[in-house]
């Protein structure tokens, strides 16, 4: 789903993998992910140590550095997935310039295209620009939607709720619009959706490198060049904010009141905020709403003890302790 909405939203190309149709650059895309991650991990310690090997021989890029990458097949398959990802981008970067209907499209590429006369961007920054586009709009939306079916699917009660206030404010064979699903119309749809990013935040941990010397509101000096981590899985599970965390109450976000973004970062805060944070919720109650006007959903049995966290940069659900299965297998029940 969230594959086929950005490609339409950002790109202006239709998608379809919901119906099973292949997708070049969403296949690349989690090949890339998978590879990295199963390559980085193990190697970290002897990457760290090359990193600070002389150069030409060490160093980030250096030959020892590039022969560890080029003997190990996952790192090998991580090349070529990202020349894969390259040059979709690249397409897609030379069919939208290429468009002779430019100036009436409105999708995201279109928009940066138009304003390049202006801007002077560069093929490079607009190839860059469609691969981050990605990252930061279609496996984080997932993750979301995910652990949101998951939450409803073990809290039963939870679910009833929801239901009956779809079924009173957004019932079967009502189109969901921006009004009709906005805080003040469904507050506990609301309240689920900030539960599970409180629980389950789609990146659960982040960092940021001080591009200068600065110093932090409680008197801390941080030098230039300085990593600075910060945990919002933990922030969330805060008892001395959120009284018995594990419980998912959503209640706790009724009436609504948006939380400080840094004491929330789930969508980072500051000038590095998510710039589709308003889009990202509002995809996600469209797509929860549609399904709950038609279906209840129940957990496969025997899954729930099975379902852990995945390896990867976002906290996708996976459902083996060996990380080789990533699905959440939900049993749909027509409502009447």
């Amino acid at each position: 789903f969230t594959m086929d909405s950005i490609m339409q939203i950002f790109f202006g190309e239709a998608a379809n993998t919901l119906e099973g149709e292949p997708c070049v650059y969403g296949a690349a895309f989690d090949t890339a992910h998978r590879c990295m991650m199963n390559y980085a991990r193990p190697s970290m310690k002897m990457l760290t140590m090359l990193k600070h090997a002389p150069w030409p021989f060490g160093g980030v890029g250096g030959l020892a550095w590039w022969m560890h990458g080029m003997l190990n097949p996952e790192f090998r398959e991580f090349r070529k997935a990202c020349g894969t990802l390259t040059s979709e981008s690249e397409r897609l970067v030379a069919a939208c310039r290429a468009d002779p209907k430019l100036g009436e499209r409105r999708d995201l590429l279109a928009l940066f295209t138009q304003a390049e006369e202006k801007q002077h961007f560069t093929a490079d920054y607009l190839r860059d620009m469609v691969l981050n586009f990605v990252i930061a709009g279609r496996d984080t939306t997932a993750c979301l939607l995910s652990w949101m079916f998951y939450v409803l699917s073990v809290n039963p009660e939870v679910q009833d709720e929801l239901l009956a206030e779809v079924d009173a404010r957004c019932p079967a064979g009502t189109a969901p619009s921006l009004k009709l699903l906005a805080p003040g119309s469904m507050p506990y749809l609301q309240g689920v959706l900030y539960e599970t990013l409180r629980l389950y935040p789609p990146v659960p941990s982040d960092s940021k490198q001080a591009y200068a010397d600065d110093v932090w509101p409680d008197g801390t000096f941080v030098p230039k060049g300085t990593v600075c981590m910060w945990l919002p899985y933990t922030l969330g599970r805060d008892p001395a904010v959120y009284p018995e965390p594990e419980v998912v109450r959503p209640e706790r976000w009724i009436p609504f009141v948006a939380p400080a973004p840094h004491e929330f970062p789930v969508f980072q805060a500051g000038p590095r905020i998510c710039l589709g944070m308003d889009m990202a919720i509002f995809e996600a109650k469209v797509a929860a709403v549609s399904l709950l006007q038609r279906y209840r959903f129940e957990l496969k049995p025997g899954e729930r003890e099975k379902i852990t966290y995945s390896n990867t940069l976002t906290m996708s659900v996976c459902n083996s302790p060996t990380q080789d299965s990533h699905n959440l297998w939900l049993i749909p029940h027509a409502r009447s």
